[in-house]
């Protein structure tokens, strides 16, 4: 058979194909470094002592920085855009110490059937590697120095077994005994995370082992003497008990640290995301933990959010002054319709932009986005920040917009989300509920609901439920929530306080819900005052946009907002595009500081807020209330616009109302819109519009309009204010 491209055997390969030592066979590398990218990478314990060894550290430091440890075997870590972690610029770092998978690629050992016993891997579509058969197996082998790897991996398969089963064996003797506690063979016979932390630690099992140092043994002298100190662990001549202290200690305290690898993530200087994991990191979850690529990112951004939160005010503007900087000279080198609107505006110098400079930017708007197509996205986003994603908002202002994004904007936004959970005591081991809208109604469908296993892309975490709102109704709600007991529920504000209140109608506590999180909508007071005497739990806002995801959390001990400075640079507006002072309504105006794919730089978002007095302890600014988005504003009797509808009553208090939307159709004329349980009374109806005109002034005229429901939005927002008047 002539040579082909490995492309195109991988796509002809219908079966696995087995090769032994005899076999034909040999490969052409075209240094492509494609099998470096979106690739599992096996990793034996000879692997872990060689490359520890090449980069001057112990195994166990090389365990915590470079290692994936699970139940699915031992992996390499990746970057956050799926590169192996010694992949830099096409090269990789270590290859004269290269793991045994790498060498044989892209050959790969069937060890389930036979040590010597091969098959080809699914080869990536563009891979430009040429295999053919001019060779064999066995040559190719000793072409790329893998026998000693190849002997290794057997001798330790052999010994993984007689450990395996000698821990079992001692495990089934202890469970007899039921008056016994639990033995250190047991933890490890059922954590087998836990195992292997311990065996790939071979400089801590040679010194628990010799009770001596093991640093100044050579690479294969060190693999004899950690073969040995297994078999004498097999013959019960090592404590399991010792090794089982010392591995939790030495994970613990062990510096992680690594001399000749990339540290820090391309354009991001605030904060910086590192790939290295410090003992910090480990503690979050009260537990060791060896995280991979995006929770990786994700730890090292959440760690430094802790500490940020407390830095004075200024300090932290002139770090996001630096961020800001990266951002626009990206966006002025890579996106076209940036680039214009820099001209038009007559900015020149941007690397050394100052915040008096910056402010004088202009101002993007969804129209802006729509408008300006493909030129708006970044032609060159920085490739370490993973593949780029498009993302279309709800529309719910009206205007639908598309931003892109990559997994770095992602895990950005969930070391904000964990911050947020931190802030408000959430125990990570319990259950969390989202009630939602899912453009897939199959998605999430009552009465099953969707569930999955943790509620965070970092941590372990209890199970996630989700039940799509478009499903269900209220009663469906409760009847579901009541059936799967979370400990934490997220919602919109009208669905939540439509929740309290068929609770308060059938004198449900709901008694294992410790905490409840609104999304999407603005939360009003008499919202979160009917669901706190509903359940008797905090109520935590949230605030954000599609477009730059969370913007600000609400303080840890009061119901102020405090805008996450480590994600977006956060503005509030007048009319004349001033800076607003504390108590002063203006236009929310955002920068995020982390998505180099979209250029959401002084971006406007729709919403009116208001910034309060500043944090005694914590730099972060503070929001002291978001009053709704700009568009439904009361526009007055005179044709002047008035302010969003800060809602402070709940109707349903008043009279069998199910849901109700005030709905303004001209300057001086107000439709009250009613689903309710029964027909209501005159006094009923006065009652109501009393209490808006209470709000809002009685210089309206209000008509009521009953209906048998008020729709959400596609999105699953509800507003209780809409203005119907054009702009």
């Amino acid at each position: 058979m002539p040579e082909q491209p490995a492309a195109r055997l991988s796509r002809e390969k219908t079966r696995p194909e087995y090769f032994d030592r005899s076999s034909p066979f040999s490969y052409q590398c075209m240094r492509c470094a494609k099998c470096c990218k979106e690739r599992s990478v096996t990793i034996t314990p000879y692997d872990a002592i060689r490359l520890a060894t090449q980069l001057h550290i112990s195994t166990g430091q090389f365990m915590q920085q470079f290692l994936l440890l699970s139940a699915e075997g031992v992996f390499l870590r990746h970057r956050l855009n799926g590169d192996c972690i010694f992949l830099e610029t096409e090269t990789c770092l270590v290859y004269s110490e290269r793991p045994l998978a790498c060498r044989v690629y892209p050959l790969q050992r069937e060890a389930s059937l036979q040590n010597d016993v091969f098959s080809i891997r699914e080869l990536p579509p563009d891979s430009s590697g040429i295999i053919g058969k001019t060779g064999s197996v066995n040559s190719y082998l000793e072409e790329q120095k893998a026998m000693s790897w190849l002997s290794a991996a057997a001798l330790y398969t052999d010994l993984f077994t007689s450990l395996f089963q000698r821990l079992q064996h001692e495990e089934s003797h202890a469970s007899q005994d039921s008056s016994r506690p639990s033995s250190a063979a047991e933890a490890l016979v059922y954590n087998v995370t836990q195992f292997m932390e311990i065996i790939f630690d071979a400089d801590l099992m040679i010194e628990v082992h010799q009770q001596q140092p093991s640093a100044d043994l050579d690479a294969k002298r060190k693999m004899l003497a950690h073969a040995q100190a297994i078999s004498n662990w097999i013959d019960a001549k090592v404590d399991t008990v010792a090794l089982l202290n010392a591995s939790q200690q030495t994970q613990i305290n062990a510096p992680v640290s690594c001399t000749g690898l990339e540290e820090n993530i391309a354009h991001i200087k605030w904060p910086p995301v590192t790939h290295c994991i410090d003992k910090q990191t480990y503690e979050y979850a009260n537990r060791r933990m060896v995280p991979d690529g995006r929770a990786a990112t994700i730890l090292s951004l959440l760690r430094q959010m802790d500490m940020i939160q407390w830095w004075p005010a200024e300090q932290i503007r002139q770090q996001q002054l630096i961020q800001i900087r990266q951002i626009v000279t990206h966006f002025k080198n890579s996106s076209p319709f940036y680039r214009a609107c820099l001209e038009r505006a007559g900015v020149q110098d941007v690397v050394q932009l100052s915040f008096a400079d910056f402010h004088q930017l202009p101002i993007l708007t969804r129209k802006d986005f729509q408008n300006a197509g493909e030129a708006l996205f970044s032609e060159a986003p920085p490739p370490v920040h993973g593949p780029v994603i498009s993302i279309t908002t709800s529309g719910s202002t009206g205007i639908p917009v598309t931003i892109r994004c990559t997994p770095l904007t992602d895990a950005v936004h969930w070391a904000a989300f964990i911050h947020n959970d931190i802030w408000h005591k959430r125990d990570f081991s319990k259950k969390f509920a989202y009630i939602q809208s899912y453009r897939d109604l199959d998605f999430g469908k009552y009465p099953e609901g969707a569930a999955l296993e943790a509620w965070n892309e970092a941590l372990p975490t209890g199970p996630l439920i989700i039940l799509n709102v478009s499903t269900a109704s209220m009663e469906e709600q409760l009847k579901w929530l009541q059936r799967e007991q979370p400990a934490y529920l997220m919602s919109f504000p009208s669905n939540l306080a439509g929740l309290a209140r068929l609770c308060i109608k059938k004198g449900e506590r709901l008694p294992w819900l410790e905490n409840v999180s609104t999304i999407g909508e603005q939360l009003s007071p008499a919202q979160r005052k009917t669901m706190e005497e509903a359940w008797g739990v905090p109520v935590c806002e949230t605030y954000g946009c599609t477009e730059a995801t969370y913007i600000a959390f609400q303080h840890p001990d009061r119901e102020q907002l405090l805008v996450q400075s480590a994600c977006v640079y956060a503005e509030i507006i007048n009319e004349a595009g001033q800076p607003c002072e504390i108590g002063e309504v203006g236009r929310v105006v955002i920068t995020t500081l982390h998505n180099f794919a979209t250029p959401v730089i002084r971006y406007e978002v729709g919403d009116l807020a208001v910034w309060g007095e500043a944090d005694n302890e914590r730099g972060l600014p503070v929001i002291d209330k978001v009053l709704g988005r700009s568009r439904d504003v009361i526009r007055l009797p005179n044709g002047e616009k008035g302010f969003p509808l800060r809602w402070g009553e709940d109707i349903g208090r008043l009279a069998p109302v199910r849901q109700w939307q005030l709905v303004q159709i001209s300057y001086t004329d107000m439709e009250l819109r009613l689903a309710v349980e029964r027909d209501l009374s005159r006094e009923e109806e006065q009652a109501i519009i009393k209490a808006y005109e209470r709000v809002i002034g009685n210089e309206y005229v209000f008509s009521v309009c009953y209906v048998n429901e008020i729709p959400r939005a596609a999105s699953g927002k509800f507003l209780e204010f809409r203005c119907d008047i054009p702009d």
